[in-house]
């Protein structure tokens, strides 16, 4: 099957939700790749060595205005049309391209709660999202939360969550560590530094390493390390003990499904939360994922955190379990359960 995969974004071949297109490309599918605003269609192969190669396959030149560009993508869409089979979007959007391919499956990632994302454009973009979901033949959600969302207005709705590449992440659970707790935040709007600055004075034994974007400076044992490529991330939470996913309330957190739950394990780290029922579901599961109700509680989880370090058993069996292979078996065995249905009209 030939899949055309719409991110809806500027995207970094690192990102790591595109780990599960290269997985997906080892079940026989060819997945091609499509950032907006920018009109690229990118070739993902998936090779043994887990290394994604990503040759430009059609870069269509600029264009002076939006109008003109629009129009330039859909001719060039055209040339496309009896090609794909499947047409994966990852932004609400994004939905004007299902209507170039009336013939292929029409499939929505909702990995984010979008409306919830883009506040001043919350009514227009929950119109939108519900119409894009009333219309796709799949629908995938990365959070319980999103999934109960959006399952009410389609059912043909599948909880998929975020997952890890373990050979990109691993670090043995038992190597020495300091007594570092860790955030990784791709910004720092979503840190509740509030929570850190009490978790600093309760006991400042430990430091507090953040890497995220940010305006703020390093205070006390608040170490704010500035943004890291994906690549290096592990190399920093190797050294941590404990991976915060320190969220401050708000409507998109408690419908996020964290990436960190899977990368702070990888790197040998137990977990504590707040503010995400998506953690909350996996502390039931595991008992090195450790979920605080509130603020309080927060220094309570943190405390048993420290006190039992990760084992490599423990880590090794959430591994096996949690990883893009097994999400990308998923997704394929959900594609085929609606290959042979006629496409969604849009």
């Amino acid at each position: 099957m030939n899949i055309l995969v719409v991110t809806g974004y500027h995207v970094d071949d690192d990102w790591v939700r595109l780990k599960l297109f290269a997985h997906l490309s080892s079940h026989g599918h060819q997945v091609y790749r499509l950032d907006q605003p920018s009109f690229w269609i990118k070739n993902l192969r998936h090779h043994n060595s887990q290394k994604m190669i990503v040759p430009n396959i059609l870069v269509p030149s600029r264009f002076a205005s939006e109008s003109h560009t629009r129009r330039a993508q859909v001719a060039a869409l055209r040339k496309w049309t009896d090609t794909i089979d499947l047409v994966w979007i990852m932004h609400p959007d994004s939905h004007w391209i299902w209507s170039n391919f009336p013939k292929a499956l029409k499939v929505y990632d909702a990995f984010d709660h979008f409306p919830a994302l883009e506040p001043q454009r919350y009514d227009s973009l929950y119109l939108t999202e519900q119409h894009v979901v009333e219309n796709a033949d799949l629908v995938l959600c990365a959070s319980n939360a999103n999934y109960n969302r959006l399952r009410s207005i389609s059912r043909d709705c599948m909880y998929l969550p975020n997952a890890v590449d373990p050979e990109t992440m691993f670090a043995p659970s038992t190597q020495q560590r300091g007594p570092i707790l860790g955030v990784v935040s791709y910004s720092e709007s979503r840190v509740n530094w509030d929570l850190l600055d009490s978790v600093s004075q309760w006991n400042s034994s430990f430091t507090i390493e953040v890497v995220t974007h940010s305006t703020r400076s390093t205070r006390g044992n608040i170490r704010v390390l500035g943004p890291a490529p994906v690549k290096q991330l592990r190399n920093v939470m190797c050294n941590w003990q404990v991976g915060l996913i320190a969220y401050p309330e708000s409507e998109f957190n408690r419908y996020a499904g964290p990436l960190k739950i899977f990368e702070y394990v990888a790197a040998g780290c137990n977990v504590v939360g707040i503010a995400n029922p998506e953690v909350k579901e996996y502390s039931r599961r595991y008992p090195f994922i450790f979920y605080a109700d509130k603020g309080t509680e927060f220094l309570d989880c943190v405390s048993t955190a420290l006190e039992h370090p990760l084992l490599a058993e423990q880590q090794g069996d959430f591994l096996s379990k949690e990883n893009w292979a097994k999400r990308a078996a998923a997704v394929n065995g959900a594609i085929a359960s609606i290959q042979g249905r006629s496409a969604a009209t849009f």
